[in-house]
């Protein structure tokens, strides 16, 4: 298809991170080039109904949702008459299309435009005197939805000479030249407001990161005759030179030129500790008919950051009509804080895999468990805390702080101890790639948390990092607890669809890069009071302990022991367990096991509340979640119920269901 308007891209963008639909998505697509260069016409894609109800409403307008189809570098303007609409009684979304400024003039009279690698010419001919082109396209979107289709793609009245270079992927024409008269430009220039320098690496590769730009110029020629040798170029003095030219060698009446700005960024961009106006000047030249030079130049001021600030959105104000998917259009960029093999995550990583025996983490379900269960209790050992996002640090800008935030790398999380719920996350995610685990990063309105693939089922595992809470000394949860909690919310957006599943891994791959940080010195852990077995004040979380306030009667702790579960068959199965009991105010407990399941396949975990009555523990599952450890599948299943009390330093007493009958257990403080 024409470049910028490449299907792959423009589903990847509409459809939600759920799972794909049964069968193919349909392409149709007629389009035209106009004299001026500009691009009209229809797009059409049909989808199944399951999906296109995932879809519908996620964009609403033309303007915003073309803004993010560019692939290669390619500069457009939407034009005030594309439309976008869903079709709801078939299924489809239509897009009337007027794109300004595709076509480029590469000599006087010989226009091209640029097609995509996925599109295959099948024929070229003469229709009603003006030459057609006639692609097929099958390609994949991102998230595996096959899609293939037509497109046809017309030659503007009166072209002539008509080429298709295979190699260079344009088709080429040539049009009678402009006579000789006034060329008179009309300019108008946006800035992106709110540049973030920690993705400095980014704003310099428009290849893949088409909508990453610092200006976007669009000059039309007003006047009666053409330019010739037309020339765009800018700089950002003292962090980016002066980029390379743009040009058209002919620019008729009527046309439009669109130049985005892409600097190779200074890395000494990102020092800057708060919003700081930059002022950014642009220059652009032309030959008249008669050959005499003409200039014209501006400054505009361009906004950067802090250099951890991050936007949550790359559209301009003018394009945003309030969908989840235009607010969080950035998302996927946070794999930029996500910092790639930072030698200080890499040794607090080490630490946790120490504290769990040194497992392989990478080659079995459980040891992974193991292994993502350590890293969150390092945390703890070492007295991690919640915090509350913070805003910008100018409030005199036009930005809601819920959009934009100023973001720890992970080193800094681990240097103050305390974090928000997206710095929490994206160090959780840094420590999980170090150990060999594949991460990812749920993004939900006004929230984030850290999603870890199992290696060999490919579960995934939702850890609520903020558990933390205030540090072990002000309530944190056990890690039973944040897996109960991460599982509960995982499923809460899966079923809103209104969330961005970032694969931290892919987006280094498609070139997000991380910053280049400043090289510590390597007993920086033990300057900042890091250590595998913690510090004074923090200790894993086991309850009040036994006696203490909350727990006159001495149940709270780890427990270890035999919880046997009573299958279908009417018989006990062994089950070994670990058990956490924590005081949870007067008489008040809440408990977490974790229990292997029959024939070893896996994981049962169960949450309950818990009252003291008359000398006994009596509890009640809220729930109960069985993992399959070779699919990574989860179900839930019916909660058990049961009492205990504590005789001879062990806890004794009943567990299991009305429907399957109770089994004694005993179990024994670890």
């Amino acid at each position: 298809m024409i470049r910028f308007l490449l299907p792959l891209l423009f589903l990847s963008i509409l459809l939600s991170a759920e799972e794909p639909p049964p069968g193919e998505m349909r392409l149709q697509a007629a389009l035209e080039a106009q004299p001026n260069g500009d691009l009209t016409g229809n797009l059409r894609f049909d989808l199944a109904p399951k999906n296109y109800a995932a879809v519908r409403g996620q964009r609403r307008s033309a303007v915003s949702a073309l803004r993010e189809f560019r692939p290669d570098g390619a500069s457009f303007e939407c034009a005030s008459d594309c439309a976008f609409r869903y079709d709801d009684a078939v299924t489809a979304i239509t897009v009337d299309l007027h794109a300004l400024g595709v076509a480029r003039s590469v000599a006087p009279g010989r226009w091209e435009i640029g097609v995509s690698r996925e599109a295959d010419l099948v024929t070229s001919k003469e229709e009603k005197g003006r030459t057609s082109f006639h692609f097929y396209e099958v390609g994949q979107t991102r998230i595996g939805l096959a899609y293939r289709g037509p497109i046809s793609f017309q030659l503007p009245p009166g072209a002539t000479e008509s080429t298709w270079d295979a190699e260079r992927r344009t088709v080429g024409w040539s049009m009678p030249t402009v006579p000789p008269g006034e060329a008179r430009l009309e300019s108008q220039v946006s800035v992106r407001e709110g540049l973030m320098p920690g993705l400095y690496k980014l704003y310099g590769m428009p290849d893949l990161f088409p909508d990453l730009w610092v200006a976007h110029v669009v000059l039309r020629n007003a006047g009666e005759g053409a330019a010739r040798d037309l020339r765009v170029r800018m700089r950002l003095p003292g962090y980016a030179d002066w980029s390379d030219v743009a040009s058209d060698a002919e620019f008729v009446p009527g046309q439009t030129a669109v130049v985005s700005y892409h600097p190779l960024l200074d890395r000494s961009i990102t020092t800057l500790r708060a919003t700081t106006p930059i002022d950014l000047a642009i220059e652009w030249s032309w030959k008249g008919a008669d050959g005499a030079p003409h200039e014209g130049r501006e400054t505009q001021r361009a906004t950067f950051l802090g250099g951890r600030e991050f936007v949550f959105s790359s559209l301009r104000p003018e394009e945003v009509t309030g969908t989840f998917q235009e607010t969080f259009s950035n998302v996927p960029l946070l794999a930029a804080w996500v910092t790639r093999d930072d030698p200080v995550v890499q040794q607090f990583a080490a630490m946790a895999n120490k504290n769990a025996a040194g497992v392989g983490a990478a080659y079995d379900d459980g040891d992974a468990l193991k292994a993502i269960q350590a890293c969150y209790e390092l945390m703890l050992l070492n007295d991690f805390t919640y915090q509350s996002p913070r805003g910008l640090d100018d409030p005199s800008l036009s930005f809601d702080s819920k959009l934009v935030q100023n973001l720890k790398y992970p080193r800094d999380v681990i240097r103050d101890k305390s974090g928000t719920c997206i710095e929490l996350a994206i160090l959780f995610a840094a420590m999980a790639h170090d150990i060999g685990l594949t991460p990812y990063l749920v993004v939900k309105s006004g929230h984030c948390f850290p999603v870890i693939k199992l290696p060999i089922g490919k579960g995934l595992v939702a850890v609520e990092a903020t558990g933390i809470k205030g540090g072990v000394r002000f309530g944190a949860d056990p890690f039973e607890k944040v897996l109960f909690e991460g599982k509960k919310e995982l499923e809460e957006v899966q079923k809103s669809g209104e969330f961005v599943m970032v694969d931290v891994e892919q987006a280094w791959m498609e070139g997000v890069a991380c910053p280049e940080l400043d090289v510590l010195p390597g007993d920086i852990m033990k300057q900042w009071g890091i250590s595998e077995k913690g510090v004074a004040g923090g200790l894993m979380p086991r309850g009040d302990g036994e006696g203490s306030t909350g727990d006159k009667a001495g149940f709270a702790g780890k427990w270890v022991g035999d919880l046997p579960q009573v299958l279908e068959d009417g018989k006990q199965h062994p089950s070994p367990a670990e058990v956490l009991i924590q005081a949870d105010g007067e008489g008040r407990y809440r408990m977490f096991a974790t229990m292997q399941a029959t024939g070893g396949a896996g994981k049962v975990q169960q949450e309950f509340v818990a009252e003291e009555q008359e000398g006994q523990l009596v509890f009640q599952g809220t729930h109960k979640t069985a993992l399959d450890a070779a699919s990574g599948e989860s179900k839930d299943l019916e909660p058990d119920r049961g009492v205990l009390k504590v005789d001879g330093g062990n806890l004794v007493g009943k567990f299991g269901s009305d429907q399957l009958g109770f089994v004694d257990v005993k179990l024994t403080r670890k």
